[in-house]
């Protein structure tokens, strides 16, 4: 849940510090890492690729590679975190911090293509189906690398595309909830018929 992730991209911002040689105790966010780094948004996920493996971590991998004693991960190098993430880090067996780490600044990037593609107040098709093309690839990205949908959420986007969107993503924190669309106006009838029929009609296992 949230707290894994948490923790999950901590220790990938401390890991990319360490392995560019920076001092990577005191770093908390990934953020931390592009501005100490000096480095624009757009070249982050290429620095998470040659930084960090896609295949997960252990806790003892992540140990050997701080440099501090096997067993200590929590208290050494996440001692200034809350209770809460400590508990689920303690529970974690293994740490997917490229999947983590290149969600997070592909996914910042995304949105300021999003900003940037409607910054002319003017959307036309061509733009509508850029910005849906960001909105699908926010939810792959979200189900695959952040793993923050759940099944229903991945069956609801799939339906709204197949009825006619032009882009769908799961919105709010995840592990459940909502999703919005990019629906073109002339479609926009027949897609909340198919919504409807095709999702909402149908039971749903909620457990």
């Amino acid at each position: 849940g949230f707290n894994e992730r948490v923790v999950e991209c901590r220790l990938a911002a401390k890991l990319i510090a360490k392995i560019k040689g920076k001092d990577w105790n005191p770093v908390c966010k990934l953020l931390e890492v592009q501005k100490m780094l000096n480095c624009e948004l757009h070249d982050m996920p290429t620095i998470v690729q040659d930084c960090l493996h896609k295949h997960p971590y252990t806790n003892k991998e992540l140990c050997e590679l701080f440099g501090i004693a096997e067993g200590q991960l929590v208290q050494s190098a996440l001692a200034e975190m809350s209770p809460q993430a400590k508990e689920a880090a303690g529970k974690l067996p293994e740490f997917k911090l490229y999947q983590r780490a290149s969600h997070v600044f592909e996914e910042a990037y995304r949105v300021v293509q999003f900003k940037e593609a409607t910054n002319s107040g003017n959307v036309s098709s061509a733009i509508a189906t850029e910005l849906g093309e960001l909105m699908s690839n926010s939810h792959k990205s979200c189900s695959d690398y952040y793993q923050c949908s759940c099944p229903q959420l991945d069956d609801l986007v799939s339906i709204c595309m197949s009825s006619g969107a032009l882009g769908s993503r799961l919105t709010g924190a995840g592990w459940g909830g909502c999703t919005v669309s990019i629906v073109p106006e002339e479609v926009s009838g027949n897609f909340m018929k198919n919504v409807v029929e095709c999702f909402y009609k149908k039971p749903q296992d909620l457990a």
